[in-house]
This record gives structure tokens, sequence and C-alpha cells, in this order.
């Protein structure tokens, strides 16, 4: 299984999200993870919200949400390049929050900065 990465956001942001997505390439519907392809780069995106089951509400606490008023996008990525080539994006002028899946749940604004400050930014190392 590849890496994946969690944006948590409240429904009409997790809207505009899901509308940009579906724009920034060739989008397929599939049975249990739809498919993105952004020139090279392949994503598994899981539009069901049903990671939300797996946060416990001390999570979600701290990220100012609760679990009736946070939608979840699952994202399954190849490489951090590729990642990195959806998020800038993706996140642009929106708020929320994205789920590392290691051990991190950082604002959309942190991660802006993040790669402001380090356009080579890898999450997954500490």
């Amino acid at each position: 299984m590849r890496p994946t990465m969690v944006l948590l956001c409240r429904p009409l942001t997790a809207s505009t999200v899901i509308t940009r997505l579906k724009a920034m390439g060739e989008y397929q519907s599939e049975e249990y993870f739809d498919r993105l392809t952004v020139g090279d780069c392949e994503f598994g995106v899981d539009l069901s919200g049903s990671v939300i089951d797996d946060y416990d509400e001390e999570e979600l606490a701290d990220v100012e949400l609760t679990a009736a008023e946070v939608q979840s996008i699952l994202i399954e990525y190849r490489s951090a390049s590729c990642a990195k080539t959806l998020l800038i994006p993706l996140l642009d002028g929106l708020t929320g929050f994205f789920d590392t899946n290691f051990g991190r749940i950082l604002s959309f604004d942190e991660v802006r900065e993040e790669f402001r400050r380090n356009p080579e930014w890898d999450w997954r190392k500490p």
C-alpha cells in the first residue's frame, strides 16, 4: 500500500477540494479508490468520508472540529513530490487540516508556509 494523507475540512471547503481534485487531471471513479492522474503522478482518492471513523474525539478536538462538522478526504500517493504537486494548488486559499499520517496534523496555512520556506519539505521526515 502506498502512503496516504487525509484532508479534514468543513463540508463547503471539502466541496471546493473535490471540485479542484476532479479538475486537476484525469479523474476516474472506481469501486474503492477513485483514480486521479496528474502528469506522471497517480493518486488514489477516497471521498466516502469513512476514514473519519479512525479518528477519536480528542484528535478532532485538537483541530477544533467535531465528527459531525468535518469531511475527510483520503489521498493515496506515490511520492512526496507527487503529493506536493497536488497539495499546493489544491489547498490554495482554503482552510482545513492536513493529516500527514506520520504523526502530525497541520493547518492548511501551516502546510503552505512549510512549502514556502522549504520547497523540498517532506512531512514524512521528522
